[in-house]
């Protein structure tokens, strides 16, 4: 049942929390109409929050470092895994090897645990790679 009393802001079309609160909307059979504020639109996260702790809305989809930033309360729905994506050439070969290098710090890592609600465990590990990258191991 969607409380129509209950101011929601959004995040922008394209953000991947949007989308995974689009699909779980139509899941379970909910139209946007149905969604008081659907449209107000936010383009990060802290803002999302921050629109809510100026009591601007009541309720966003969205992560739990920022809602804790802003000291709003915050409910789990959903974990995400985010994965870094790229093509390995010999042009960006170096800059890639120290970016892998630098996510799999312990600076990096210990930089990371303050913010609530990630879990860095496997952060840095190579999931998938091509023969291109086993060449350059490293």
């Amino acid at each position: 049942m969607v409380q129509k009393n209950v101011q929601f802001v959004n995040r922008q079309k394209g953000a991947g929390t949007r989308f995974l609160f689009d699909s779980m909307l139509s899941k379970n059979g909910i139209t946007p109409a149905e969604i008081n504020g659907y449209l107000n639109e936010e383009w990060n996260h802290l803002s999302t929050a921050s629109y809510i702790s100026r009591g601007m809305a009541d309720v966003a989809f969205g992560i739990q470092s920022a809602a804790s930033h802003l000291g709003l309360d915050f409910i789990p729905v959903a974990k995400e895994q985010f994965d870094l994506v790229f093509r390995f050439t010999n042009e960006n070969k170096q800059k890639l090897t120290d970016l892998i290098h630098y996510l799999q710090s312990s600076g990096f890592k210990s930089s990371l645990t303050d913010l609530e609600g990630y879990d860095i465990q496997d952060l840095g590990t190579i999931i998938y790679q091509t023969s291109k990258l086993e060449e350059t191991r490293c």
